[in-house]
């Protein structure tokens, strides 16, 4: 980017015999177009041009997201140190004087467009190992079969739902379900049958799921939930509904003759004390459930 047309009859050759692909324009308003339309490996900058100058071009050039690390080279017939300064400070990565080197100009580029690239590939590859750790992690919390969280996310979220509400005194309620007679629906229709229901299980307690509600596969059978800001009524209301969508699911359309029910047991007692006694209390009220004679919420 250049205002002297003569510069860049020479320098667009020298480049392009490099094999590098150019784009000369003389206008910072051209350049900047040009940058937006093809972000580039380098930019060669003029600090003199008609309508704004390279200092003018640069700072908007770092200013955009999307361009600020593409390197900036000045080139430029100004051999003073304040403009060399100002250069640098604007973000430029070199700085040449007119009238130039062939040999310099190559080696400089050559030189910022490899540890430009190197950058790129170092954060294209940084990119990749979080998403990978990301991955790793997403993995490390769910439950490989039914893709909720698992037993171990669960007691540690479901613990700062507790502390929460008992530094603000605000409801929580948990709950715990079991499929009902899980064992003969794998005894009878298989286990593969049995994987398909506590997937759909699992599809079924989160519809209408809030997004601070937890969940969880506690293990085989058995499901939690923890539900923040819920009073006992709403709680009751709400397993109510779980209850009996998993009862009027059409489950003979998993295999002929197929019926799936779900027990559940609700505590929303925060002044037990505990995290651990509120499951505890959730599990008992399930014994309950089943005690009275399953397909039902106790609380």
């Amino acid at each position: 980017m250049d205002d002297v047309a003569a510069n860049l009859k020479i320098l667009a050759p020298v480049l392009t015999k490099q094999g590098y692909k150019v784009r000369p324009v003389t206008t910072g308003a051209q350049a900047l177009n040009a940058v937006k339309a093809s972000l580039p490996d380098l930019i060669l900058l003029d600090i003199r041009m008609p309508d704004m100058d390279g200092f003018e071009v640069c700072k908007q050039l770092k200013a955009d997201p999307i361009s600020q690390a593409v390197p900036i080279i000045f080139i430029s017939a100004f051999d003073d140190v304040t403009s060399k300064v100002t250069s640098f400070e604007l973000g430029g990565v070199d700085y040449i004087t007119k009238p130039f080197e062939e040999a310099e100009v190559i080696a400089r580029v050559g030189t910022h467009v490899s540890l430009y690239r190197l950058r790129l590939e170092l954060h294209q590859q940084l990119q990749a190992l979080e998403d990978a750790n990301a991955r790793i992690k997403e993995l490390s919390i769910r439950d490989e079969l039914t893709g909720l969280y698992n037993r171990r996310h669960f007691n540690e979220a479901a613990l700062q739902m507790f502390s929460a509400s008992q530094r603000y005194a605000r409801p929580l309620t948990v709950v715990i379900g079991d499929v009902d007679l899980f064992k003969r629906v794998n005894d009878r229709f298989s286990h593969a049958v049995g994987d398909d229901v506590l997937n759909m299980i699992a599809q079924l307690l989160c519809q209408d799921r809030r997004e601070a509600d937890i969940v969880a596969r506690y293990g085989g059978e058995e499901f939690v939930m923890a539900l923040p800001e819920t009073s006992l009524e709403d709680s009751l209301q709400a397993c109510e509904t779980l209850r009996q969508r998993i009862e009027k699911h059409p489950w003979e359309a998993v295999a002929s003759g197929l019926a799936v029910t779900m027990s559940m047991g609700l505590c929303a007692d925060t002044s037990l004390g505990s995290l651990e006694a509120m499951l505890n209390c959730a599990d008992q009220k399930l014994y309950d459930a089943k005690a009275a004679g399953r397909n039902n919420v106790q609380y």
